[in-house]
């Protein structure tokens, strides 16, 4: 009879107990519809919101259509197209009602596709024994009210929350940002040698104008880039300090070494700069010098032959400097999408205090960079020289600035004798407490957002300017851009000794020690049980 009354108590029990599990599940499966649980167990945060993408749809008066065209064979074959969608939903999530996630099949409207911007890529996919090219779409619509951005390649996260904050942002505010480029070297075609960079904006969602020397900066331009210096005077000067004293954003590309490819890289330093001055009273100064590096790019360069044809040789040039991660504050975010910057012929930075200005190192070059301060060699033939004075110069470089705050008036009275002719009044120094905050980003390489990126391979430099102008024209709304918070590459050791022992170390690693604890842990776990049922059996 005892038997039987314990026997019933245990099926009771466990009766409940399934009861108990199925409405713990439920209860679960309920919860997921209303909250959402999520660990990021990335070393740098990869997959974690920024604290402007959770409060983006507390910020919506309307609902904001996310919509991810992406062809199915593409989300079969490729990773990154399924990590996408995880963090359009996130988005969703945290949307507070106020963001919506479609995800649609491109093979629906492969035409419409097209015409919004989202171009097709060929994919090579192998399968029943051939291989074979596959044309596939990925892109996201933004939509908003009656407006749209369409972000035309998505193959995975990189770079996706913050595109897709910054398109919505600008949905928001009903307006195009407006890039506007003054040439400021007097040398280069302002349409024709920065068609890279303008194509760049435009895909960043900017209008690209020109603005011409000597004019005054229109109202509604949303970020100056001044690309060069050494044909500006004193009016471009003015205008420049009026533009950033009214809370204007400025991006100057400026040398303080002038080195002409049309004369066989003839170098000399920059004189007289009405510019160069003024953003020394902005604290930023431009020294008259170039910085070299080891970091840095192989270039071809037409020599004569013994023959006396012409022939190609490259050479390390150490003019050329490929700035290096660990030397970018990819923590700011004018340079959270670093990818890769290439200076040419650059000059370097020092940074002075400035009451009410805030100012921050956006790229050095390596420790291991020196200088030429009295004889610029920079032509193939001069390769003798390029290390002169590397013995007394040698050390790390500013290449790249970031300033921001209540800029001080170099033309406080709206006049100077230099500028013949009349000029609109600069702002009056009396009213600086409400003064509007500027923004100026400072990079001492008047030629690296020129075409030369395409020679060189650096189209990355154009992405680095468009980073830098999002920066500049927004306020602090944008979420770091995801590759400043990407897990770091593992790198293997150089040498082939070390190499073999990382190998083997990770091979011993994960064939023999982990099934090892694997195993150890069963027969431990197997042991316990054992005993437990023995005590059980000897109790009873």
């Amino acid at each position: 009879m005892r038997d039987e009354t314990t026997a019933e108590r245990k099926l009771r029990e466990e009766r409940i107990l399934g009861f108990l599990v199925f409405l713990v599940l439920v209860l679960a499966a309920a919860a997921s519809g209303i909250y959402r649980f999520r660990v990021d167990l990335t070393e740098d945060r990869a997959f974690t919101l920024s604290p402007a993408s959770r409060t983006l749809g507390a910020r919506l008066a309307e609902t904001v259509t996310l919509t991810y065209y992406r062809s199915s064979a593409l989300a079969d074959l490729h990773p990154g197209v399924r990590m996408a969608e995880d963090l359009l939903s996130e988005l969703e999530a945290h949307g507070k009602g106020r963001i919506r996630v479609l995800v649609r099949d491109a093979a629906e409207d492969p035409g419409r596709l097209e015409r919004l911007g989202i171009l097709p890529r060929q994919l090579q996919v192998e399968g029943e024994g051939e291989a074979r090219i596959a044309t596939v779409y990925a892109g996201v619509v933004v939509e908003y009210l009656d407006d749209f951005r369409v972000l035309p390649s998505v193959l995975g996260p990189e770079n996706l929350e913050y595109e897709v904050v910054k398109a919505v942002r600008d949905l928001v505010a009903g307006v195009v940002p407006v890039a506007a480029l003054r040439e400021g070297d007097g040398d280069k075609d302002p349409e024709g040698d920065y068609r890279l960079l303008r194509a760049a904006l435009a895909r960043g969602g900017y209008e690209v104008r020109t603005s011409p020397r000597g004019t005054e900066v229109e109202p509604d331009v949303s970020v100056l880039f001044l690309l060069g210096n050494a044909a500006l005077d004193d009016r471009d000067a003015y205008y420049v300090d009026r533009f950033l004293a009214g809370g204007g954003r400025v991006f100057a590309a400026v040398r303080g070494v002038i080195v002409d490819p049309d004369r066989g890289l003839r170098a000399r330093a920059v004189g007289a700069d009405p510019v160069l001055d003024l953003l020394e009273i902005y604290g930023v100064a431009v020294r008259r010098e170039l910085v070299l590096d080891g970091s840095s790019l192989s270039v071809p360069f037409q020599v004569p032959g013994s023959g006396g044809e012409t022939t190609y040789r490259f050479l390390r040039y150490p003019h050329w400097v490929a700035t290096e991660r660990e030397n970018v504050t990819v923590s700011h975010p004018a340079a959270a999408r670093y990818s890769g910057l290439d200076l040419y012929w650059p000059s370097p930075l020092e940074l002075s205090p400035r009451p009410d200005l805030t100012e921050e190192v956006l790229v050095r070059s390596s420790p291991g960079a020196w200088k030429q301060t009295r004889t610029f060699a920079a032509a193939p033939e001069e390769e003798s020289l390029y290390r002169e004075e590397e013995g007394t110069t040698r050390g790390q470089y500013i290449l790249a600035v970031a300033v921001s705050g209540i800029f001080p008036q170099a033309y406080r009275d709206g006049t100077s004798p230099k500028i013949p002719g009349p000029l609109a009044p600069a702002p009056s120094d009396a009213s600086r407490s409400g003064r509007i905050p500027g923004r100026l980003v400072v990079v001492g390489s008047s030629d690296f957002l020129t075409d030369l990126m395409g020679m060189s391979g650096s189209e990355a430099n154009a992405s680095f300017a468009v980073s830098a102008a999002d920066w500049l024209s927004s306020g602090d709304d944008l979420p770091l851009p995801a590759a400043a918070r990407n897990p770091r590459r593992l790198r293997l050791p150089e040498g082939d000794a070390e190499r073999r022992r990382a190998v083997g170390f990770t091979y011993v690693l994960n064939i023999l020690l982990v099934p090892a604890l694997a195993g150890l842990a069963a027969l431990l776990r197997t042991a316990r049980r054992t005993r437990a049922e023995r005590a059980g059996r000897a109790t009873g």
